[in-house]
């Protein structure tokens, strides 16, 4: 069982944030509190430069079903977050832009290396309440906006890198494993 923590750093404005997290199996999400990130980060001593995120139109109409499954659809601390199932990237990419979550349309063919291994896609936004406001907004600048926590049954410790390649700018990682050493050999 593989147990992700996710935060991010991200200095656009609010409602032009998203992220779209492959997973190898339909994951339990729960939004921590706290910056566990902000104390390791100073711990560690490594210094991050924000993404810059590409802005788009959310899509206008009622959202269609495109070969998509929605799992779950619910709102969490400032998250609007949704568990989807899809069968095709760009079925994925039209849903995902019809229901506000800003993604490059770039993503569509790295999304097809998780759509090909049948993974599970968690899609994160902030949520409509939540956008524009200031404090979530320098949350969201500073990396310490409420990290998501997924757990979820995994082959191997795997992080999906792929969909961070159709990102417009550089993006840089802290990735910090913690487990048996044996585990990950």
């Amino acid at each position: 069982q593989e147990h992700m923590l996710l935060s991010v750093i991200y200095s656009g404005g609010t409602d032009e944030f998203a992220w779209v997290i492959p997973v190898e199996t339909r994951p339990k999400v729960k939004v921590e509190k706290g910056a566990p990130f902000t104390e390791l980060r100073r711990l560690t001593e490594i210094q991050l430069m924000a993404p810059v995120a590409e802005a788009a139109a959310p899509g206008a109409g009622a959202p269609k079903n495109r070969g998509v499954e929605v799992l779950e659809r619910r709102e969490e601390g400032p998250y609007d977050l949704a568990l989807l199932s899809a069968k095709s990237s760009g079925g994925l990419y039209e849903w995902l832009k019809e229901n506000g979550f800003q993604v490059s349309q770039n993503a569509k063919a790295h999304l097809n290396y998780y759509l090909d291994r049948n993974y599970v896609f968690v899609a994160a936004r902030i949520r409509n309440g939540a956008q524009g406001n200031a404090q979530i907004a320098q949350k969201l600048r500073q990396g310490t906006i409420a990290p998501m926590h997924l757990t979820f049954k995994a082959k191997q410790l795997s992080y999906p890198l792929k969909v961070t390649a159709a990102n417009p700018g550089p993006s840089e990682m802290e990735v910090y494993v913690a487990g048996s050493v044996d585990r990950y050999r």
